[in-house]
C-alpha cells in the first residue's frame, strides 16, 4: 500500500504556523496543565453538538472537560463522553461561575433560539470578572452577542452566519473589518477559510474538501479551538492550527472513505494523528 499523500506533504501556507507553535505538552505535564475547557452546548433537540464539541476539544489534548448543556442531555454527555463534567447551562450562576474559572469557553454549537442568548451570560461575566479565559463563540449565538465582549474573544461564523455580524462578503477586507469592529478574532469558514485579528493579522487556509461541508463539522472546528486555546495557545494561534489540522482531516477521510459520506464524528479519530504530525513537523 502508497503511503498516505499527506505523510510527505509540506503545509500548504506555512506562514499561518511556522512562528505560532503550540505549547509542548507532550513531557512531563498534568491534566491541569493542559488546562479546562467548559463547552456550552447542545439544546434538548441537539445533544449531538455538545457531544462532538466536547470531544473536539480533548483530541486535540485539553486536559479538563465540562460541557454545559440541556438538562435533557446530561444523561446523554455522562454515557458518550464519561470524561466530561456535564452541567446544567439553565443553572446561569453556576454556569457563569464555571466559565470564569475555565481556560477557555465554547459556546454555540447545537444551541438554538433562546438557549443561544447564554453567550450574553457567559461574556457579561468575563468582562466583569476581567478573565482571562478565552471565549469561542460559534454558530446561532453569535446573533446574540453583548455590546461589550472579553478582550480574548474569538468569533467562528461560516459565510451564512457571517452576515448576522455584519459581514459583508468573504475574503481579507471583509474578515479583517468584522475583526476591527469586534476587536476579536474572527475566522469566516467556506471554501476557503478566512482568519483576522483586530490588531490587522490576516491569513487564508485553503485545506479541506466538499466533505467537511455536513451537519457537525463546524462544532467538531469550534470544540477543536477552545481546546487548543485551553491548552495554552493564544486566540490566533489556536485557529489557525485548528483550521489547518480540520481541513487535513478532512482530506484523510476524503482518501480513506470517499469524497463526500464521511461523518463529522469520524473527524475526531483523524484529528490527534493530524496534529502530531503537524507539531513533529515545527
Amino acid at each position: 500500500m502508497s503511503p498516505s499523500p499527506l505523510a510527505d506533504r509540506s503545509l500548504p501556507n506555512p506562514e499561518h504556523l511556522a512562528d505560532r507553535p503550540l505549547p509542548d505538552h507532550r513531557h512531563d505535564s498534568d491534566k491541569d496543565s493542559r488546562g479546562t475547557v467548559l463547552v456550552v452546548a447542545g439544546s434538548d433537540r441537539t445533544p449531538g453538538a455538545a457531544l462532538l464539541a466536547g470531544t473536539a476539544a480533548l483530541r486535540v489534548g485539553a486536559g479538563k472537560l465540562q460541557i454545559a448543556t440541556a438538562p435533557e442531555n446530561r444523561t446523554v454527555v455522562g454515557i458518550h463522553v464519561p470524561e466530561s463534567l456535564a452541567l446544567d447551562f439553565t443553572d446561569v450562576d453556576a454556569l457563569t461561575a464555571a466559565a470564569t474559572r475555565a481556560d477557555a469557553v465554547v459556546v454555540g454549537p447545537g444551541l438554538l433560539d433562546a438557549d443561544a442568548s447564554l453567550v450574553r451570560a457567559v461574556a457579561t461575566a468575563l468582562v466583569e470578572e476581567q478573565s482571562e479565559t478565552v471565549l469561542v463563540v460559534d454558530a446561532g449565538s453569535l446573533g446574540r452577542l453583548p455590546e461589550t465582549l472579553p478582550p480574548r474573544t474569538i468569533l467562528m461564523p461560516n459565510v451564512d452566519e457571517a452576515e448576522e455580524l455584519g459581514v459583508d462578503g468573504t475574503g481579507r477586507d471583509a474578515v479583517l473589518a468584522a475583526a476591527r469592529r469586534y476587536r476579536a478574532v474572527v475566522a469566516i469558514r467556506g471554501v476557503e477559510t478566512w482568519t483576522a485579528s483586530f490588531e490587522g493579522d490576516v491569513h487564508c487556509d485553503d485545506t479541506g474538501n466538499v466533505g467537511l461541508a455536513v451537519s457537525g463539522s463546524g462544532d467538531v472546528l469550534s470544540g477543536m479551538v477552545g481546546g487548543l486555546a485551553a491548552r495554552g495557545a493564544d486566540p490566533l494561534t489556536a485557529v489557525l492550527w485548528a483550521v489547518h489540522v480540520h481541513g487535513l482531516a478532512g482530506e484523510r477521510l476524503a482518501e480513506r472513505v470517499a469524497p463526500l459520506g464521511f461523518l463529522a464524528r469520524e473527524l475526531l479519530d483523524v484529528v490527534p494523528g493530524v496534529l502530531a504530525e503537524l507539531s513533529d513537523q515545527r
